[in-house]
């Protein structure tokens, strides 16, 4: 914890399975954690304005729009060298997303369960609606009725999103209580 505190962190992401990123106001980035496949080598990266960790890997897009890698680069999660004008990226455990400053998406990695079928998306710049894509056994994708959405965060059976409305809404297996947020109000919206 003295490294976070001597780097000033900004935000932190959400963490890879087995490591831990954070973004500095400085635009790098520190990392620990498990590192086996590189996914904690990032300490050369600068003017970074956003990060998202996966499994085995980090991803960071820059204030240029360019996205930059880390980690397993195996099953494609990585190959993002040529994404351009990202605004926002999330990771999977096997595949990563990007959204462009137009308001497409893109994607790449594993996409056994159609969790990077994103060619089509359009409008993705700010009109609160909710869409997905991939496993659905649990009804995690059935969001597609949630509206003025400032947020969104999935896990690998549920969907959550935060709305303007300062409230939760959650769709997917509720199996261990992680959806009960229906009572939650006066959340802080970014």
């Amino acid at each position: 914890m003295v490294a976070v505190a001597a780097a000033k962190v900004h935000t932190f992401s959400n963490t890879g399975r087995s490591h831990t990123v954070g973004l500095t106001r400085g635009g790098t980035v520190p990392a620990t954690g498990w590192n086996d496949d590189g996914q904690c080598d990032v300490a050369n990266w600068s003017d970074v304005v956003g990060i998202a960790a996966g499994w085995h890997r980090t991803l960071g897009w820059r204030g240029d729009g360019k996205v930059v890698a880390a980690g397993r680069a195996n099953e494609g999660a990585c190959a993002v060298e040529g994404w351009r004008e990202i605004v926002a990226l999330a990771c999977g455990d096997w595949h990563s997303v990007g959204v462009c400053s137009v308001g497409t998406a893109v994607a790449t990695g594993i996409n056994r369960r159609g969790q990077c079928a994103v060619s089509g998306w359009t409008g993705l710049t700010g009109h609160g609606r909710v869409i997905a894509t991939g496993d659905n056994r649990d009804g995690q994708c059935g969001v597609s009725g949630c509206r003025e959405v400032v947020m969104v965060a999935a896990g690998s059976r549920h969907t959550l999103g935060l709305c303007a409305v300062e409230t939760v809404l959650a769709a997917g297996c509720n199996d261990d209580g992680h959806r009960d947020v229906a009572g939650w109000g006066g959340m802080a919206v970014p």
